[in-house]
C-alpha cells in the first residue's frame, strides 16, 4: 500500500484524534491516493490545531488506496 501511494501524483493527509475528547485524545495521521477518503476522515475525526505533527507523536497511521 505504501508503495502504490509513494506512486501517485496526489496524496492526501489529514491529521486528527479519536476519543472521547479533544483534550485526551489519540492522534492520528490518515494518508491516502482520493480526497473523498480524505474527506470522510476529516468529518470522522477530532480536529487538531494547526501545527506540524510528527510520525513520533501519531500513535495511528492509516493508509488508504482506494485506485488499487
Amino acid at each position: 500500500v505504501t508503495a502504490h501511494i509513494s506512486s501517485v501524483s496526489n496524496v492526501f493527509v489529514h491529521d486528527g484524534g479519536i476519543g472521547s475528547s479533544s483534550k485526551s485524545d489519540a492522534k492520528v495521521r490518515v494518508i491516502s491516493d482520493h480526497a473523498s477518503a480524505d474527506l470522510m476522515f476529516s468529518n470522522i475525526l477530532w480536529r487538531v490545531p494547526t501545527r506540524a505533527i510528527s510520525h513520533d507523536s501519531c500513535p495511528v497511521t492509516v493508509y488508504v488506496a482506494s485506485s488499487i
